[in-house]
């Protein structure tokens, strides 16, 4: 097979290289290692092993091995893109196996999914900042404690009358919804932790004790703040979310949408801090905790403290976001395979996405004869 795969990458004109990372059952990390390719008119994706990385999952032995790999099936002059997930060692820009790897082939372009990119935009603001990190492991305690037991699903159905969305913490959108059911459901929330403590002849040490928690933090300030944050946050990166998944070959719209998405974050960040403060007033049953400080600390104080996590918060996600999204203008040539808007480049030929083209591939094309036979194909009545 792997002899069959060489000969069909010896005919192709162009590869790339797609490389994911597991553990298996055994807890060794294995790495998969796919080519994808153009045979005869047709795309094929070819697995071609895996490989056990477990004694150095750095960025240079991972690039070394992506290399490795591409001249067993001498095919490295012909790389012209590698995608991997978004991990920062695969992924950074500056010390990442894409950044590597482009050290040796320039060419080889990097692409990440770009709906998970706005997934990672959102856990590094969660995992740069510890209580966000503890509000949302509190929130994933939520669903744990009500679906691993068929008696608590059962009290959740009659008082609450709505499931939690199914764990999938490494989804933003599985957060997004948890979020949303928590702050909506609230107060049928509280009826259920306090409708457990009021019968303890009917459960457990175990539950009456997590019940007894659970409770105290739907009422705490803190919790019920960032709730209010992230539910405020997520409303607007649902719909860029929904967007970059939809219109992933319309580089322009989604380099708009991102930038629309910042500016929104910008306006929540200069002045949104106060709207949040009072929403939380109103949903808390209790006051901010005053952390220990030398001296008196006001109320004042306080909310200061609030607002330099409001604002940790939105700054970690919009830096993040000038970080993952800016090589995206840098694809907009995609924009010429795009099949809604070919019909628009028989007027008025799409020059600047041709030169991003020519910028990343122009050494693989006569480059002369490729814009007159793009042009020739726009105006085509067949296209």
């Amino acid at each position: 097979m792997i002899s069959e795969i060489k000969n069909e990458i010896k005919e192709a004109t162009f590869v790339a290289i797609l490389l994911d990372e597991t553990c298996d059952v055994t807890n060794f990390s294995q790495l998969s290692k796919v080519l994808r390719y153009v045979y005869k008119g047709e795309v094929y994706e070819r697995f071609v092993g895996f490989h056990d990385v477990s004694g150095d999952r750095s960025a240079e032995a991972l690039a070394k091995l992506a290399i490795d790999t591409l001249e067993v099936f001498q095919c490295k002059d012909k790389l012209v893109v590698q995608t991997y997930d978004g991990a920062a060692v695969m992924a950074g820009h500056l010390n990442g196996v894409q950044a590597k790897v482009r050290e040796v082939i320039p060419h080889a372009v990097f692409v990440h999914c770009y709906a998970h990119k706005l997934n990672l935009v959102l856990s590094q603001a969660v995992s740069c900042i510890s209580a966000c990190r503890v509000f949302f492991a509190n929130l994933s305690g939520f669903v744990s404690f009500l679906v691993h037991s068929s008696k608590r699903t059962n009290l959740l159905d009659t008082i609450v009358q709505k499931r939690f969305p199914k764990l999938a913490p490494t989804r933003w959108s599985y957060s997004s919804r948890l979020v949303q059911t928590v702050a909506d459901h609230k107060v049928e929330l509280e009826e259920l932790y306090e409708h457990i403590l009021e019968n303890p002849e009917d459960w457990n040490t175990t539950a009456i004790n997590e019940a007894r928690g659970f409770l105290m933090m739907l009422r705490d300030f803190q919790f019920n703040f960032l709730l209010c944050v992230f539910g405020e946050l997520f409303s607007l990166t649902d719909v860029t979310f929904n967007i970059v998944q939809s219109k992933y070959l319309d580089i322009t719209f989604c380099s708009k949408e991102v930038e629309a998405l910042k500016d929104k974050l910008n306006t929540k960040r200069n002045c949104g801090f106060d709207k949040i403060w009072l929403k939380t007033e109103t949903v808390s049953d209790c006051e901010p905790a005053r952390k220990k400080r030398k001296g008196n600390c006001s109320e004042a104080t306080v909310k200061d403290d609030f607002r330099r996590m409001y604002l940790e918060i939105l700054d970690t996600v919009i830096m993040q976001l000038n970080i993952r999204f800016q090589s995206l203008h840098d694809l907009k040539f995609i924009e010429m395979f795009d099949s809604k808007k070919i019909s628009t480049f028989s007027d008025v030929f799409p020059e600047e996405a041709f030169q991003k083209l020519r910028t990343l591939y122009g050494k693989f094309f006569d480059i002369v004869r490729l814009k007159s036979e793009l042009s020739a194909m726009f105006t085509s009545k067949q296209v």
